[in-house]
């Protein structure tokens, strides 16, 4: 059986604000930027993404999303 991976990505955003805590960034505020950032392009959206984990998947590992299994080559 082919090997699977789990990567872990994550996403940098800034936000200006008042306060060193940043305790009046909202959920609204966070939001807005990710909307942004989806309806990028592919490319766009690619650059801002960093694969910071991958680890090799056991059998019965839960994941968030899966890419499909790529299929066995012909004559195996």
């Amino acid at each position: 059986m082919a090997h699977r991976y789990n990567h872990g990505f994550d996403m940098n955003m800034e936000i200006a604000s008042n306060e060193e805590d940043a305790s009046d960034v909202t959920a609204e505020q966070i939001r807005d930027i990710l909307k942004k950032r989806l309806a990028m392009s592919d490319d766009e959206l690619m650059t801002l993404v960093n694969n910071f984990d991958t680890k090799e998947l056991e059998p019965g590992d839960n994941v968030d999303a899966e890419v499909p299994a790529a299929p066995a080559p012909a004559g195996l």
